[in-house]
């Protein structure tokens, strides 16, 4: 009997401390899930308004519902993730009088107030890591489907008929006269020239 009590003790020992183990591992798994949801979901939403123009040619892009949708799943995550914020902070004081209740006054009933506690916060936390993974998803397929786009584009605008630009011409030379070589039978011309003598008039003087 005392082996057996003493067996008892230790399971219980041991026990309790697995569970304090696994309630911090579970504290600080969640602290860096909400963390990293809300960095992430950040970082994705203003990237992708900051940057997605110079990746996607937005005005001819295809299928722009799923980069909305992305952005509003991005948004709806950041909002979540503060709402759940929020109903933690709300839900300490009657999570105190529950365990108050629970374990001083031995009344059962308030076990449940823990328990529905418990399952909000599961159902904001599996709302904001679904809402964070398909918007990641649709913003992928959203790049995807552009980019695979853009070259056969870039190949369609590659058969218009092209304007060729012609350059502007350089000025001909003009080729030197060429000078008749000494000594050639070539006969050079002369213009002639006539030259006028002014006659004077002679004065007859009267005798």
């Amino acid at each position: 009997m005392i082996e057996e009590s003493d067996d008892s003790k230790e399971r219980q020992r041991l026990y309790e401390r697995t569970r304090d183990e696994l309630a911090a591992n579970a504290r600080s798994i969640s602290e860096s899930y909400d963390r990293a949801l809300l960095t992430l979901s950040s970082a994705f939403l203003g990237g992708s308004l900051a940057f997605i123009g110079e990746i996607v040619d937005l005005p001819i892009a295809t299928a722009k519902w799923m980069l909305y949708c992305a952005w509003s799943l991005f948004a709806l995550t950041i909002v979540l993730t503060i709402a759940s914020f929020i109903y933690g902070l709300h839900t300490l004081e009657t999570l105190r009088d529950a365990a108050e209740r629970y374990y001083i006054q031995r009344k059962q009933e308030a076990w449940k107030v823990s328990d529905s506690v418990q399952r909000v916060i599961l159902h904001y936390v599996s709302a904001c890591g679904i809402t964070f993974i398909v918007g990641v998803l649709l913003l992928v397929m959203f790049v995807s489907l552009n980019l695979v786009k853009e070259p056969s584009m870039s190949h369609g605008k590659s058969s218009a008929p092209k304007v060729e630009q012609k350059t502007i011409p350089t000025s001909t030379f003009q080729k030197p006269a060429s000078s008749s070589p000494a000594g050639s039978g070539s006969t050079t011309q002369t213009t002639p020239t006539t030259s006028t003598t002014a006659a004077t008039p002679q004065k007859q003087g009267a005798k």
